[in-house]
C-alpha cells in the first residue's frame, strides 16, 4: 500500500485516522475563528465612533495585530504541551471571556486590549488549525483541496465577519452585539 493511502498519525489526536469529532472540531474551529473574531472588532470600532479619530481606528488594528504577532512564538510549545484538540477549547473559551468582558468594560482602553487579546487568541487558533488540517487529510492528494478550502473560509471571514458585526450593531444599537458573538464560541 502506498504512503498515500496509509493512514498517518495525526498531530492532532497522536493517533492514526482522526474520528468525526476531530472533523467536527476543526469546521468549528474554521468557522468560528474566520467570523468571530472579525465581527467582534467591527464592533469596537463601530462603539468607539463617537470618537471619529482614525488614531481610535488604527489603535484598534494595530493592538489586534500586534495581539497575533505576539503569539506566534507561543503556539509551537503550546501545541506540544497542551494538543491541538484542547487548544482550540481554551482559545474558544478564553475568547467568549474577552468578548463578554469588553462589553462590561467598554472604552478605548478596554477594547484596545480586547483586540490585542483577539488577535494573540486568534493566531493561537490558526495555529492550531494549520496542525489539524493535515490530520484530516485521508490522502495526502486531499491535502490540497483542504487547504485551498481552509483558506477560503479563512477569507470568507474578513468580508463576512465584519458584514455579521455591522448589522449586529445595527439591529441591538450598540455593544449588545458582542453577547450573540460570545454565545456562539461558548
Amino acid at each position: 500500500m502506498s504512503s498515500d493511502h496509509t493512514p498517518r498519525p495525526g498531530p492532532a489526536t497522536g493517533t492514526a485516522a482522526p474520528g468525526g469529532l476531530t472533523a467536527l472540531l476543526g469546521c468549528a474551529a474554521l468557522l468560528l475563528g474566520s467570523f468571530g473574531d472579525e465581527m467582534a472588532q467591527v464592533t469596537f470600532a463601530l462603539t468607539l465612533t463617537e470618537d471619529p479619530s482614525p488614531a481610535v481606528m488604527s489603535a484598534l488594528l494595530a493592538s489586534g495585530l500586534t495581539g497575533g504577532v505576539a503569539a506566534s512564538p507561543c503556539a509551537p510549545p503550546l501545541l506540544t504541551r497542551i494538543g491541538v484538540r484542547a487548544l482550540i477549547v481554551a482559545v474558544f473559551t478564553a475568547e467568549s471571556l474577552v468578548i463578554v468582558a469588553a462589553g462590561l468594560h467598554d472604552g478605548f482602553a478596554g477594547y484596545t486590549l480586547a483586540a490585542f487579546a483577539l488577535g494573540f487568541l486568534g493566531s493561537l487558533l490558526w495555529s492550531a488549525v494549520m496542525v489539524l488540517v493535515p490530520s484530516l487529510a485521508p490522502r495526502r492528494a486531499d491535502l490540497g483541496r483542504m487547504n485551498r478550502a481552509v483558506q477560503t473560509v479563512r477569507n470568507l471571514g474578513y468580508v463576512v465577519g465584519p458584514a455579521l458585526g455591522g448589522v449586529l450593531y445595527a439591529r441591538t444599537q450598540g455593544i449588545a452585539a458582542l453577547w450573540p458573538a460570545s454565545r456562539a464560541r461558548c
